[in-house]
């Protein structure tokens, strides 16, 4: 039997896929579990914690030891976006999970091959934000990804911080009440200033109760100024790195469409979002094909690793 597995582990959620196969190349069974956030940027000890985790529990799912070998892995991880970062986490993550083969990808790399295209620009926002060129030659182009002190602009975290900004102003300035500041008051369990600022400095780690905020602003879109207006300041960000990506894809000469990926948990799951976007990148005649979403990056990850599996196997 052959064992491979995937994983892509994210500023708030990491999630291990793994699949059994007979000699064949058939799945003969698979199991999926997930667990808490997997950038190694912010803490790489919790990240790779939570991705040994996962890993456990999803060969426990598809019905084998949780200490059995796999012998391909791939993990596409939040904050690996340099070999120097990759190599420390393939180190770590070998020092506690049973692998023959491991590779360490960033977190976006994969998506090109979720999406099945071969080049173009995948934008991703979630917890953080980034966006990746692939050119027709495979090479890898970054804009942004630069985490939550120098970047991440139009993601879920910065969306929630500016969402918590907004609301503690109007407060302090007895502003009327919104239906945008309700939401984060009633997601936040308070209804003072004083007890807003208590809760927020309380988290020890504050990205990811940042980054579930941003529902505050999705959710009254349409209803709410002050959430249209923010939504409308995501996407201009959000515009911005796509535009840096797209420069080193587009060919003006071929006329072809430019595949644009979309990832990451408030873009996949805002529609707005992506279609302010998409009237910013129109505006700049940025000749892209309409969004290819991946709710899912970890089948990325995990058809790569049954290709690396077949390549060796050649």
């Amino acid at each position: 039997m052959i064992v491979v597995g995937g994983c892509d582990a994210g500023g708030t959620k990491t999630v291990v896929r793994i699949l059994q196969l007979n000699e064949q190349h058939h799945v003969v069974a698979t199991g999926q579990a997930a667990a808490g956030p997997g950038n190694v940027l912010v803490d790489q000890a919790v990240a790779v914690a939570n991705i040994s985790e996962a890993t456990r529990l999803a060969l426990a799912d598809a019905g084998l030891a949780q200490d059995a070998r796999i012998d391909q892995f791939v993990a596409a991880v939040a904050g690996a976006g340099r070999a120097t970062q990759q190599t420390a986490a393939c180190e770590a993550i070998h020092s506690n999970v049973r692998v023959d083969r491991l590779e360490v990808v960033p977190d976006a790399e994969v998506l090109f091959e979720a999406a099945e295209v071969e080049y173009g620009v995948a934008l991703v926002s979630g917890t953080g934000s980034i966006a990746w060129a692939r050119t027709r030659e495979g090479d890898l182009i970054r804009a942004g990804g630069l985490g939550p002190l120098l970047g991440d602009e139009g993601s879920g975290y910065w969306l929630g911080v500016e969402a918590v900004k907004i609301t503690a102003q109007r407060l302090q300035t007895f502003a009327p009440r919104t239906p945008l500041m309700d939401s984060v008051l009633a997601a936040l369990g308070v209804s003072e200033l004083a007890d807003l600022v208590t809760t927020v400095y309380s988290w020890s780690s504050p990205r990811p109760h940042f980054a579930g905020l941003a529902t505050a602003v999705t959710s009254n879109v349409g209803s709410d100024a002050l959430a249209d207006q923010l939504l409308q300041r995501a996407a201009d960000k959000l515009a911005a790195l796509v535009t840096q990506a797209f420069v080193s894809v587009a060919d003006r000469a071929s006329h072809e469409r430019v595949p644009w990926v979309c990832a990451g948990g408030l873009l996949v799951n805002c529609a707005p979002l992506r279609s302010l976007i998409a009237v910013q990148t129109a505006a700049a005649q940025l000749d892209l094909t309409p969004p290819l979403l991946v709710a899912a990056p970890v089948d990325g990850a995990l058809k790569r690793a049954r290709a690396r599996i077949f390549d060796a196997s050649a």
